[in-house]
């Protein structure tokens, strides 16, 4: 299983949220997801480089009444 599948596994099984499934490019996979809180969060895993990272989309506030 490719590192990517498994981090949105585990994100998902913890309440995240997925904004966009995972896309394949020429030369990565790629994958954005949303915590609860309202965090986005990109995933990327480069092909040949055997590098995974991540990176914060955005921080969204919510108001709560």
């Amino acid at each position: 299983m490719k590192w990517i599948d498994e981090v949105i596994e585990q994100a998902t099984s913890n309440v995240a949220t997925i904004l966009r499934e995972k896309m394949e490019f020429d030369d990565c996979y790629l994958a954005y997801l949303v915590d609860p809180t309202g965090i986005g969060i990109g995933l990327i895993q480069h092909k040949s480089l055997s590098v995974e990272s991540f990176f914060i989309l955005s921080i969204t506030t919510r108001l709560y009444g």
